[in-house]
């Protein structure tokens, strides 16, 4: 299984405090999602739907090895549908929600603080991600 696929990243110094509200549309069943705290394209985390196979999980990449944080299948991840996803990330404490459903939170501090954070997608045929908007967690 390939790690990303296609990926669509910026460079920013996200340090490992801050929020990512992403809004995306899938229009196939395959994955997509949210990658960040990356260093490079195999060493990152990631946020991964997957209509098809019937999950969400947040994952750590680390050198062609996949780790599996937290995982959901009991939610439907919707195809041709809007969603907003949003990671928050307070050092090693990842919190994620989908609209306004909350998902899983994990710890994990294998990774370093990686600088850049982007969309990626596997084996899609059609996805749109419309915006993607960084901040600081509330409180902080």
């Amino acid at each position: 299984e390939a790690l990303v696929g296609a990926l669509a990243y910026t460079g920013l110094n996200l340090g490992d405090t801050f929020k990512i509200e992403a809004t995306m549309t899938a229009h196939d069943d395959d994955s997509f999602g949210l990658i960040y705290s990356m260093q490079q394209y195999d060493y990152a985390y990631r946020v991964r739907l997957d209509h098809e196979r019937g999950f969400i999980r947040l994952e750590a990449l680390e050198f062609g090895t996949i780790h599996i944080l937290a995982e959901r299948t009991d939610i439907d991840v919707p195809v041709g549908v809007p969603l907003t996803l949003t990671v928050e990330r307070i050092g090693p404490l990842h919190i994620v929600h989908m609209d306004d459903t909350f998902l899983f939170q994990a710890y994990d501090t294998a990774l370093n603080s990686g600088s850049r954070l982007g969309f990626f997608t596997w084996a899609m045929n059609e996805a749109h991600f419309d915006s993607l908007r960084v901040t600081q967690p509330a409180g902080l």
